[in-house]
């Protein structure tokens, strides 16, 4: 009886710590859901916060019985939350509105939750991507990201700040929490920092995956020996391939392992079918476990001369663009890539200005969710030079090339991301549109130039080495990097030279060519000055005069008064007018007549001559307002185009008077730019008509092959 009664009181001494340490087990596993962020409601008024402003720029108001934040003039408070070891992944959200918000010259002088990781000393060490406002939002929104844990660069605090850097606003802040979503236990003191992302590169030619895992930092002993274990499965959720293996350090990059997995027999991703697989890994590092999964698409996307080539075909780009100040909503951007596929475009590109890392990563990553879905391309928005002192020397190089890395490897899953971009207008040369230049490296001897040049093909070498699958380029560098592009503004050079401007390129350019800026004409070429943008645009135009070039007389006569009341209203001095593109009549003398039959006539020459050059990576039209001028492109931006044009070679030639007796050529154009991987057929009927009766026709078919 005794021994039973001791083992019974053990039993439930037993069960006691149990129960206590399962308490315990799930209070530490829902510790990391919860808000890192003390009184972010503000039911506490201002405790926990430091204020860094003018007395009475934030005070707590009440709505409903909630209460919020209110900050009215420029300043800031603070809250810094000390970041625990395993912690990989940050949500950050709170509930934004403001009114009356005039922001600063900066990209950043907005309204935002600010955030900072900082090192054990308090100095900055990376700004990652905020929530914020930037413009007028009455009602409240709630903005939210997730950002990474710079751990190799020794975060070890983050600092939140709601902030005001506008120069005036009313906003309004409230709910602010910081939850961790992604973490990494270590069992051990030898255990890695872990793997900031998994970058998946597909093969079509080499039928194999490429994954690649950084970082791996080093255990204890120096090595960084690792073992992955990866699972694919297909949209449907089954298991259609396994393979395990030990990452292989690349040869220059120590801290980058990779595991080749063979593969025959994958759905490739198109433009027409836009087909995706789920990778699920498992990363063994020491005595660490790390579990993840990405999307991706099988595909491959590469250069072979002047042709782009997608899963072993022939493809060509309709660009279009999408300014960082694009609102960057998941509905606004899925309207967005929507409208523009329905327009006829198939490729997209971010500008990637100075200062706007933050706003173009968010584009990065909703684009390359969306046009992976929607079965568009895209090119992806890198770093830019100058925001890290131009990479002058080898700190600032590194610090550079670290923040691509860290881009590459969280957005560079998506099929979509075709090409990279980096260091908007860096590399502009007053010769880069010569003709007889598009399309080829080394042209220039002269001294500076060629520094400059080299500059920026080491940068995109340095990206290359980091993501091998993608063509690097910079926006407007002409020869640098994998794709020719510039800034074409041809002004009112003759149509007909317009027209023939690609013909020696299309017979023997060495590399892709895009234009990353076209004027169509741009609306500036209209005016009387000679000069940079922020001028020209203050000058008298002359939309009725250079549209008469084109039309004759008529012109005048069909001048509307609306334009010439335009013209009285915004005069203010001699040679100087209240800027075309703002005010209360901004744009408005896009609707000229005159200036919209111009545009169709250019457009309609300009598309036709110059896709059936064969331009692979297009012409992106430099509207300034896309919804004016789409509608005019739009018959002639579309994936298949046909028109009759001049005898084989010079199909340009509009030659209108003949000889009685004389013969007539002309030629059918048909083009399939490959945005549907297979053959159409096609049939076409040609007359010939003299006063109404015809004289002649002929019947044809065939088979239109991609590219």
């Amino acid at each position: 009886m005794q021994t039973t009664a001791r083992r019974s009181v053990w039993k439930r001494v037993n069960n006691k710590y149990l129960i206590t340490a399962m308490v315990w087990a799930l209070a530490c596993a829902a510790w990391t859901q919860q808000n890192c962020i003390e009184n972010g409601s503000f039911s506490n008024g201002l405790q926990h916060w430091q204020r860094f402003g003018k007395p009475g720029f934030a005070r707590i108001m009440q709505e409903g019985g909630r209460p919020f934040l209110r900050i009215s003039s420029p300043g800031l408070l603070e809250q810094k939350i000390r970041l625990q070891p395993h912690w990989r992944t940050l949500k950050v959200s709170a509930r934004m509105r403001c009114r009356d918000l005039v922001k600063g010259k900066k990209t950043w002088q907005t309204f935002r939750l600010a955030l900072c990781f900082q090192n054990a000393a308090g100095k900055p060490v990376h700004y990652p991507q905020m929530p914020q406002l930037d413009e007028d939002s009455p009602d409240w929104v709630v903005k939210t990201v997730e950002i990474s844990v710079p751990v190799d660069e020794g975060a070890q605090i983050l600092s939140v700040q709601p902030a005001l850097f506008g120069r005036q606003g009313v906003c309004d802040i409230t709910d602010i929490q910081v939850v961790v979503v992604g973490e990494e236990r270590q069992n051990g003191n030898d255990a890695p920092r872990g793997a900031m992302g998994v970058l998946v590169i597909p093969s079509v030619r080499r039928k194999l995956l490429q994954v690649r895992v950084w970082p791996l930092a080093r255990t204890t002993d120096g090595k960084t020996k690792a073992k992955l274990a990866v699972l694919i499965r297909d949209a449907g959720g089954k298991t259609v391939l396994r393979q395990e293996g030990e990452l292989r350090p690349l040869p220059d990059d120590p801290l980058t392992g990779e595991l080749i997995v063979p593969w025959n027999g994958a759905r490739y991703w198109h433009f027409d079918d836009p087909y995706r697989y789920r990778l699920e890994y498992e990363l063994k590092h020491g005595n660490s476990v790390r579990r993840g999964q990405a999307l991706f698409g099988f595909r491959e996307f590469w250069i072979e001369g002047r042709r782009f080539m997608l899963n072993g075909q022939p493809i060509r780009l309709r660009p279009t663009k999408i300014s960082t100040y694009h609102p960057d909503s998941e509905q606004a951007i899925r309207e967005f890539v929507r409208r523009k596929r329905a327009l006829g475009y198939n490729f997209v590109e971010i500008w990637p200005g100075k200062g706007m890392l933050n706003r173009y990563d968010r584009l990065n990553r909703l684009l390359g969710e969306i046009c992976a879905q929607e079965g568009m391309g895209f090119a992806g928005a890198l770093p830019h030079q100058r925001d890290f002192n131009n990479c002058d020397n080898d700190t600032d190089l590194k610090r550079f090339l670290h923040k691509v890395k860290e881009v590459i490897y969280t957005r560079g899953n998506s099929p979509a991301l075709l090409m990279w971009n980096h260091s908007a207008n860096c590399y502009i040369n007053g010769r880069d549109q010569d003709p007889r230049l598009l399309g080829r490296k080394g042209w220039t001897n002269v001294q500076e130039e060629v520094a400059r040049f080299t500059k920026g093909e080491r940068l995109c070498h340095e990206i290359r080495r980091i993501d091998p699958s993608r063509p690097v380029f910079s926006h407007a560098g002409g020869p640098v990097g994998d794709v020719y592009n510039l800034n074409c503004y041809l002004n009112m050079i003759p149509l007909q030279e317009r027209e023939e401007w690609l013909s020696q390129w299309a017979k023997d350019g060495e590399m892709p060519l895009l234009m990353a800026e076209f004027g169509t004409p741009l609306w500036t070429t209209m005016t009387r000055g000679r000069a940079e943008y922020g001028k020209v645009i203050t000058q008298e135009l002359f939309m009725t005069e250079w549209a008469a070039v084109y039309f004759g007389p008529k012109v005048y006569r069909t001048e509307p008064d609306w334009y010439l009341d335009l013209l009285n209203t915004k005069y203010q001095a001699p040679f100087r007018y209240e800027a075309w593109r703002f005010g209360k009549n901004a744009y408005q003398m896009l609707e000229h007549p005159g200036w919209k039959d111009l545009q169709r006539l250019f457009l309609r020459n300009t598309w036709r001559s110059w896709r059936t050059w064969g331009i692979s990576g297009g012409m992106i039209p430099w509207f300034e307002r896309d919804e004016w001028g789409d509608p005019l492109l739009t018959p002639y931006n579309r994936k298949f185009l046909a028109w009759i044009a001049g005898d084989t070679p010079a199909f340009t030639d509009k030659t209108h008077s003949f000889s009685s007796g004389g013969t007539v050529r002309k030629q059918l154009a048909l083009l399939h730019d490959g945005d549907i991987t297979k053959a159409v057929p096609y049939q076409a009927r040609l007359t010939a008509t003299c006063g109404g009766k015809e004289i002649w026709h002929q019947e044809l078919k065939g088979q239109l092959q991609p590219g």
